[in-house]
């Protein structure tokens, strides 16, 4: 008797759906690249195999589909709630990539609850986490597995970094962080960058931050923005994308068999999503 409830109970958590990872990627000022950056590195991480999503979390919707040129296709009531006012929009988008597009969520509680059940259909859940975090972002960004932090070697953008990460762990935010310097113009730049926000954080917040990288100041970025068409797809071998890449590989290193746009994947949410 005992034994068939152990088999069941085994049974439930072997098919109870995985969570996939949320991450919010955050800056502290706008102009600092923050949302081509989440979605380069949404559309990288899908063409690797993994499941990605990516929408906004101050609207609870992406605010890439019109980079994008997307057009909306419904997606399962279930998903989001049985209220058809409250229903959401899941698009294709590059290597598999899915973005959700659509009318903003009505308030926080729900775009948390959106965010939940959407990772526990994917691999990656990519948060736009607004700039300078919104009281209306803040809350979904909280919930978040892994905290990206987006800044330039602009002093302004940098002081603006540290106040959003010091604002993040006042709130109770204690999953890892990682540091992205964008738009560097030199290497060195970008390093020393990283070392003082590194130095400071621990100084201050007694916080380890993780440098994930920098992102060169690439012509070929604005030139794919011109052509509304991410940097990662039109260039693939420009600078920044292959430091996007580098990015990738630290945030979730290759598995050996596990290359390329996930078939499994994109047949699944051509029936679900």
């Amino acid at each position: 008797m005992y034994r068939v409830r152990g088999s069941e109970s085994r049974r439930t958590a072997e098919t109870r759906p995985r969570r996939g990872s949320i991450v919010a990627i955050v800056s502290g000022k706008g102009g600092v690249g923050k949302t081509s950056l989440a979605l380069n590195l949404a559309i990288r991480l899908a063409a690797r195999g993994k499941r990605t999503i990516l929408l906004d979390a101050e609207t609870g919707v992406a605010s890439v589909d019109i980079l994008l040129s997307l057009t909306p296709s419904p997606v399962a009531s279930a998903l989001v709630g049985h209220n058809p006012a409250s229903r959401r929009r899941l698009t294709g988008g590059p290597m598999g990539l899915r973005v959700l597009c659509g009318a903003p969520a009505a308030d926080a509680d729900h775009r948390m609850r959106l965010v939940r059940r959407l990772a526990a259909r994917c691999d990656v859940v990519v948060l736009d986490g607004g700039t300078g975090l919104s009281a209306a972002a803040l809350p979904v960004v909280l919930i978040s597995d892994r905290l990206v932090l987006v800044t330039t070697p602009e002093p302004a953008a940098l002081a603006d970094a540290y106040a959003t990460l010091k604002r993040l762990v006042q709130r109770g935010f204690a999953g890892p962080v990682g540091l992205i310097v964008n738009m560097a113009r030199m290497a060195h730049e970008a390093e020393r960058v990283m070392r003082r926000l590194v130095r400071v954080a621990r100084e201050f917040l007694g916080l380890e931050i993780e440098p994930l990288g920098q992102v060169p100041h690439d012509r070929h970025v604005s030139q794919a923005a011109r052509e509304r068409v991410p940097a990662t797809v039109r260039y693939p071998r420009c600078p920044a994308t292959l430091c996007i890449d580098d990015i990738c590989e630290r945030l979730w290193p290759r598995v050996p068999g596990r290359t390329g746009v996930s078939r499994t994947w994109s047949h699944v949410a051509s029936l679900f999503l």
